[in-house]
């Protein structure tokens, strides 16, 4: 079973969980006391950190927000870097991305922020470590944090949490849901991003932080092919094709190419970060499209013809991009 879906409504199983859901609510409460009672201590950075992060389990739209604010920033003048924990290794010291790292250990995600970004990223399970880094190389003025709404030691000038209500019916924590933890912690977010078309679309139980919402959405612009680096616009693919991907919400990109009017006709899924093996899938007579974030964990040498990128059209509310530059000339 996906990961996506183990959690997606309540069931005898997840009710049985509860004590230990409950346990694991009180740690995370308890260290969010301490933090706010400045029991435990906070690091405060010597320049601004802007800090993407979730509330529920993966597949919420963190990389591709993170690439636009960076991005954004960048044409505003400034000179942004990215730290992240990396996933499924996070290293104990910092390690700074090169066209040469290895993707394994730091991460498909570290690897394509990098590529795509052209910016200094750095992967380590301490974020404080990964600053102290970045502030000898003095190579940024501002740093944005991949997933880091959890990682209170560390204080953020600026706070955004990305939410995916899409198949969202189970509103425990873990391990008896997916919420790392309560909806309520919304409120300590300076913005929140909702995957949605249209503010109708928000679920009733984020009525209470609509002053702060601003809607994201993402589309398929285009098909790259890996060896002959031809790419084709989605309005003039044709063909049918099967699909590779090893993401943690795969309906989300089956649907993107359903609305694209891209017929698949068979879909492989594998565990969100997978390094799967990607040649017993050939030779098929099928275009083969994998998601961007799949593309950048393998060798672009090692695929064989046929297989295609699907890139996405990511884009936000204007008003979060002014709201984080306004906070950041404020500085």
């Amino acid at each position: 079973m996906r990961e996506s879906f183990i959690w997606s409504k309540p069931s005898l199983f997840h009710f049985l969980l509860l004590p230990v859901a409950c346990i694991y609510y009180f740690i995370v409460s308890l260290r969010q006391l301490l933090y706010s009672k400045k029991i435990l201590p906070t690091y405060i950075p010597e320049i601004p950190v802007i800090t993407i992060g979730n509330i529920t389990l993966g597949g919420n739209g963190k990389t591709p927000l993170v690439r636009l604010i960076a991005l954004h920033l960048i044409q505003q003048g400034y000179r942004p870097a990215i730290i992240l924990r990396g996933y499924p290794h996070s290293p104990s010291n910092p390690i700074l991305v090169t066209n040469s790292s290895d993707h394994n250990l730091v991460s498909d995600e570290a690897f394509m922020l990098y590529l795509t970004c052209n910016i200094p990223v750095v992967v380590c399970k301490n974020r404080v470590k990964s600053i102290e880094l970045l502030l000898r190389l003095n190579n940024c003025n501002c740093i944005i944090s991949d997933d880091g709404f959890q990682y209170l030691k560390l204080q953020s000038t600026v706070s955004i949490v990305t939410i995916d209500c899409s198949n969202l019916n189970n509103f425990y924590v873990l391990p008896s849901g997916p919420f790392r933890e309560r909806i309520s912690r919304l409120g300590k977010a300076d913005q929140v991003v909702v995957h949605a078309d249209s503010k109708a679309e928000v679920p009733n139980y984020l009525f209470p932080y609509m002053n702060k919402i601003a809607l994201s959405d993402s589309r398929i612009i285009s098909f790259y092919e890996t060896q002959s680096k031809i790419e084709i616009p989605v309005a003039d693919w044709k063909l049918p094709v099967r699909v590779l991907v090893a993401i943690a919400k795969p309906f989300r990109f089956i649907e993107a190419l359903n609305n694209s009017s891209i017929i698949v006709q068979e879909c492989f899924m594998y565990k969100d970060h997978e390094s799967f093996d990607i040649s017993k899938h050939f030779p098929s007579k099928l275009a083969t499209v994998i998601s961007e974030k799949d593309y950048y964990r393998f060798d672009p040498a090692t695929f064989p013809s046929n297989v295609w990128v699907a890139r996405l059209h990511y884009n936000v509310e204007g008003k979060l991009l002014t709201f984080i530059t306004n906070k950041l000339r404020k500085i």
